[in-house]
């Protein structure tokens, strides 16, 4: 006889996919999408100024945002404390937007798996072309992106 009798094999399963969903969480952590940063026209074409709320995870080395520009989603990721790596978002395998992955420091794509480095250089397929870099500056709390 059943210790829980209101318990239905279907009920057990569910507990079950509940618990394996929860403990797949932590592992997930680290790939993330992109917050949205904020970026304004400028002379060298898109300003990004560190001190705004939006663009606060450019402040600590591995932290990135999505900045929405005409052309192109563009990653902008703090890769020490003294820059700033610039490139396309979108996955050149089937245009997906890719998101950062903090624990491989890498742009993951989550249709298909390709994975890209900070540099724009594939580092797993399917894709086989390297993503878009742009020029990017940083001067004080300011981040100068060549998006063109």
């Amino acid at each position: 006889m059943s210790d829980c009798p209101r318990c239905s094999r279907r009920t057990a399963l569910v507990g079950i996919s509940a618990l394996v969903v929860v403990s797949a969480v932590p592992g997930c952590a680290a790939k993330q999408s992109m917050p949205i940063g904020a970026a304004v026209a400028c002379a060298g074409g898109l300003c990004l100024d560190l001190t705004l709320a939006a663009n606060a995870p450019l402040q600590t080395v591995g932290g990135a945002v999505l900045i929405r520009a005409r052309l192109d989603s563009i990653a902008v990721i703090r890769t020490s404390a003294t820059a700033l790596s610039a490139l396309s978002a979108v996955c050149t395998h089937e245009s997906c937007l890719t998101v950062w992955d903090t624990g491989s420091s890498s742009l993951e794509c989550p249709c298909h798996g390709s994975a890209f480095g900070t540099t724009g250089a594939v580092l797993a397929g399917p894709a086989t072309r390297a993503v878009h870099v742009y020029g990017i500056t940083l001067s004080g709390d300011t981040a100068t992106l060549a998006a063109s």
